[in-house]
């Protein structure tokens, strides 16, 4: 074995050879795997749904003569009624046998002394063979059998489950009978119970009598579980599904009779009699039963474990095939290698005399010869490279140190940043302290004016400080959000009447307020109203506190697509330098300034994310003027605008 690898380790060819064989084994066998698996998985859904039509067809056969049954009674029901003589009761059960074969018996049981003077009264009509006898019963307790007194007690139609119709001195049955019994009222009293008897052999033999396997067999149970039909007699009528020699150390089975006596429909996956097998299960009709279909896995695999047989085969002979073709080719590909590798050892000893020619092949292993001829030439474009690298080195150094200067001015300017938050919440919250005091050590010292004019200022400067926290909570949400809700609808008018009013609430200021719209007031959009409040009241307030000579103005006007929302003022107006710059967190006009540096990111932001637009308009130069877009929903655009 150790030369056998030796031999390998020494030889390029089985090398390739036996790399080559590993990746066409890993190839079957992932490929033969998953075939393998989808195959089966394929073969067990037909099962399911083979295994799932013929229990349906099974039961659709025994509903079928059941429902006749049922037919027959009902209609049955009303002749009785409408006669109700003795005479008439026998002749009705005689005839309903002779038009209906496949019923065993029938009988008309009336409630005690309903005939008077005739007692107990039961006409009844059973078949034998071809022909059918008619009679009325002997007097026996057939108050208390199960087909009448479970009608009687229900007050409704039922089924009765498989009994021996034995009475001596009487008219019986010898076999066992599934009776369909039907109580008469008349007023809401019971006078009677009609019984349809069909010869449970006749059903049993519909149980089974469509197999989708070989060795699939059917059983049924009744409401508390008892074996109606099983391939093994001796569990018939004698055992449930519960017994403890059907359910030791097997809780499935178990599970099984629980769905079955619930009346549940379904499939299960268990072992019977130490063999997998699928287990289909419904129940039948209203009747309280269930049936159900066992189909042993070997036969449902059966087809499945053939393939494996067939296949494992071929792959054997397959790989033993690939072995041999690729151990021909590799050695092939190979042998200009080894002329090659006799070559330049020949050059390792030192023959440096003897140039290696250029090969005239155009494949791998002539470009291999033909780069030891060009190794030379090829150093010193090496070195010209290595030249251009260090080059390179030394501008991405002095990008790097670019970057590392726009860093630490990033980190100057959050720091600007935090001094001025703090100043500026301290300044409001050290007015409202101070006039806090005031109040509280002067109380009933002041006059009336003074004192509002201190709540005036309190109240002014606890709006700026809420308006700072606001915004610095604003930004932190807007830094996760990529979505706002945009379904508010929004009467353009109102909504900026409404920011122009609270604007001029909100700071003191000198300059003169102008509003005018071209909008009508019905004019709606869907957007974020409180977003595109906040907005307009963070546009107008900019305004007034930069416009302390002149005016501050807000138009609205619309086109068939879109609505404007411009703000204007004549006040100084924005540097041409901080053109660029004016919608960049932190940056402001100058450093002495109200504001943080950020109520225009988060205004663009916000229209942004509603689906609209925010510009600052460098032709305007009689101040500043911020055009706001916002589109228009699509039931208003076939309106004109202007």
């Amino acid at each position: 074995m150790k030369t056998i690898i030796s031999h390998i380790r020494q030889s390029l060819s089985l090398k390739l050879t036996v790399l080559v064989l590993a990746c066409v084994v890993i190839v079957f066998l992932l490929s033969l795997g998953f075939l393998f698996n989808h195959s089966r998985r394929v073969i067990r859904e037909e099962a399911i749904a083979r295994g799932e039509n013929v229990l349906s067809v099974n039961l659709k056969r025994i509903k079928g003569i059941m429902d006749e049954a049922v037919v027959v009674t009902k209609n049955l029901e009303w002749m009785v009624k409408a006669n109700l003589h003795p005479d008439s009761l026998l002749a009705y059960t005689n005839r309903l046998l002779k038009s209906n074969p496949e019923l065993n018996g029938c009988s008309i049981t009336m409630e005690p002394d309903f005939f008077p003077g005739m007692g107990n009264f039961s006409a009844y009509s059973i078949r034998e063979e071809d022909s059918v006898h008619t009679q009325r019963e002997g007097i026996y307790d057939y108050y208390s059998k199960p087909w009448y007194s479970k009608a009687a007690k229900l007050g409704q139609p039922c089924w009765v489950e498989p009994f021996d119709d034995y009475n001596e001195n009487t008219l019986y049955t010898k076999n066992l009978i599934i009776s369909y019994c039907l109580p008469i009222y008349t007023d809401s009293t019971l006078i009677g119970v009609i019984a349809t008897d069909l010869s449970f052999k006749m059903l049993e033999k519909q149980v089974g009598k469509e197999k989708p396997y070989p060795n699939a067999y059917s059983f049924m149970i009744g409401r508390d579980g008892h074996f109606f039909v099983h391939p093994k007699q001796e569990k018939v009528f004698s055992q449930t599904i519960f017994t403890a020699d059907n359910t030791s150390h097997r809780s499935d089975i178990s599970t099984l009779g629980h769905e079955m006596v619930a009346g549940k429909k379904g499939y299960m996956r268990m072992t019977i009699d130490e063999e997998p097998c699928m287990v289909f299960y419904q129940p039948v009709g209203n009747t309280g039963w269930s049936m159900t279909l066992v189909c042993p896995e070997s036969d449902v695999l059966s087809s499945y474990n053939m393939l494996g047989y067939i296949l494992i085969p071929l792959v054997v002979v397959g790989l033993l095939l690939i072995l041999l073709l690729s151990r021909r080719v590799v050695n092939h590909l190979v042998k200009p290698l080894n002329v090659l590798a006799r070559q330049t050892r020949h050059i390792a000893e030192g023959h440096y005399d003897e140039q290696m020619p250029e090969s005239t092949h155009n494949d791998v292993v002539g470009h291999l010869q033909s780069s030891f001829a060009h190794m030379q030439e090829s150093i010193a474009s090496h070195v010209s490279e290595l030249q251009k690298v260090n080059d390179e080195a030394l501008i991405s150094n002095e990008e790097l140190a670019q970057a590392n200067r726009k860093a630490q001015e990033a980190i100057e300017k959050k720091n600007e940043f935090v001094i001025s938050l703090t100043h500026q919440v301290r300044t409001p919250l050290n007015v409202i302290t101070g006039f806090a005091q005031v109040l509280r050590d002067h109380q009933g010292q002041l006059e009336e004016n003074e004192v509002n004019e201190m709540l005036s200022a309190m109240k002014k400067n606890s709006r700026t400080a809420a308006h700072i926290i606001n915004t610095m909570m604003m930004t932190s949400i807007l830094s996760d959000t990529s979505t706002i809700n945009t379904t508010d609808e929004v009467v353009c008018n109102d909504i900026a009447r409404q920011a122009f009013d609270e604007a001029g609430q909100i700071y003191v200021h000198t300059s003169a307020l102008h509003f005018h719209t071209s909008v009508p007031d019905n004019l709606t959009i869907l957007t974020n109203a409180e977003y595109l409040h906040r907005t307009l009241v963070e546009l107008l307030s900019n305004a007034m506190r930069f416009t302390e000579i002149g005016s501050v103005t807000l138009k609205l006007s619309y086109t068939s697509t879109k609505v404007n929302f411009i703000v204007e003022d004549t006040g100084p107006g924005i540097p041409r330098a901080k053109h660029e710059h004016i919608f960049m967190q932190f940056e402001k006009l100058d450093d002495f300034t109200e504001g943080l540096g950020l109520g225009l990111p988060i205004a663009k932001r916000l229209i942004e994310l509603m689906g609209g637009s925010l510009m600052h308009d460098m032709s305007y130069i009689n101040g500043a003027r911020f055009i706001l877009q916002l589109p228009r929903t699509d039931t208003q655009q076939n309106t004109g605008g202007n």
